[in-house]
């Protein structure tokens, strides 16, 4: 499959939208499946229990963003042309999956269940849908999630949308973002770029810092929604706010390119320097790039030497192709050495 980002390759020239390869979910880049925290998960728990520990995507170094309240709707979850039609049932479970009860879900303490899904992802994935079939949204969001990655059962994308759609009809913001995703990349469901936008939107307006970035690139790029660069920056720095680093990355773009802003190249210095520190690898890219046009080659580098341990194989192949054509044979020779690594597991984009 193929996405679009938008990228500076060399000093003073501007961001540029490219086409990229995404083969499927990636880290970082989508939300990865609480399963440390899900212990805490069963239809009879306090509803203090449901948001304590989780997992989200990392906003800042050294910390988690938060998970943001759901917030009161005012009109009705959807529109009817907005509902997903999905003609597989619920309950369609692999014959592998051990079937759990709900006296079991109900008995087991939290310490139970922590220790359950720290086991087989197997085991993990029967507890999860019992409390997701049980009417939990959080744990109807990890499921959807689960069958997106086929981690503990089959990949199984058209469930994963079902299942993300009911949390996000129970007010789940992230549930509501990873639909948009699945609108947008054919996970499951047709490509229809009006539907990503819509559901980014409601997941910004509920506070989600990956809403808020998915929406804005949609602004940006004119995908499902008319092109607003203004509109764009506004919600670039409202996820910035809550430090998430790939919109702090793109806000450095908008300063360096002068997009909506005057040309300040202090403030792109900064901005991807947040980034990077906050571990966006176009962020450090950015960064590395300015301190070498700054002359400041080994400050560079090391940031350099962190590519390849996120950043995808598109990226990296332009990366170094951009840093073979440096001045600096230290730059020149930390190009050579910009090889995507070995797939540990799961897709990569």
């Amino acid at each position: 499959m193929k996405t679009k980002a938008a990228i500076a390759w060399k000093a003073g020239a501007p961001l540029t939208i490219e086409e990229v390869d995404l083969e499927g979910p990636r880290a970082g880049d989508h939300w990865t499946v609480p399963t440390a925290a899900l212990g805490q998960l069963r239809p009879c728990f306090p509803a203090k229990y449901l948001n304590a520990g989780k997992s989200w995507p990392k906003a800042r170094t050294g910390s988690v963003a938060p998970h943001p309240a759901p917030r009161p709707r005012t009109r009705p979850c959807l529109e009817p042309k907005f509902l997903v039609h999905n003609p597989m049932t619920p309950t369609n479970a692999p014959k592998t999956m051990e079937p759990i009860s709900r006296q079991q879900l109900n008995t087991a303490t939290a310490n139970d269940l922590a220790e359950i899904l720290r086991g087989p992802p197997e085991q993990a994935a029967a507890w999860v849908r019992a409390a997701a079939e049980g009417g939990v949204a959080e744990a109807q969001a990890v499921f959807g999630q689960m069958l997106l990655d086929g981690q503990g059962l089959p990949v199984d994308r058209e469930q994963a949308v079902y299942w993300f759609k009911r949390a996000a009809d129970a007010n789940h913001p992230m549930a509501m973002n990873m639909l948009g995703q699945c609108h947008h990349h054919g996970w499951g469901v047709p490509v229809n770029l009006v539907l990503a936008a819509y559901w980014y939107r409601l997941a910004a307006q509920q506070g989600l810092d990956w809403g808020m970035y998915n929406y804005a690139t949609a602004l940006a790029l004119g995908e499902g929604v008319p092109a607003d660069r203004p509109g764009a920056l506004a919600w670039f720095e409202k996820a910035a706010a809550l430090g998430h680093a790939k919109s702090i990355n793109i806000i450095g773009g908008f300063h360096e390119d002068g997009w909506e802003v005057p040309v300040d190249k202090q403030q792109a210095f900064e901005h991807y320097r947040r980034a990077a520190e906050g571990g966006d690898f176009r962020g450090q890219f950015n960064y590395a790039r300015l301190l070498i046009e700054r002359g400041d080659i080994d400050a560079a580098l090391p940031w350099l030497d962190r590519l390849p341990g996120t950043a995808t194989p598109a990226f990296l192949a332009k990366a170094r192709a951009f840093l073979e054509q440096a001045a600096d044979a230290r730059v020149r020779a930390k190009a050579a050495e910009l090889a995507p690594r070995p797939a540990t597991g799961g897709p990569a984009a």
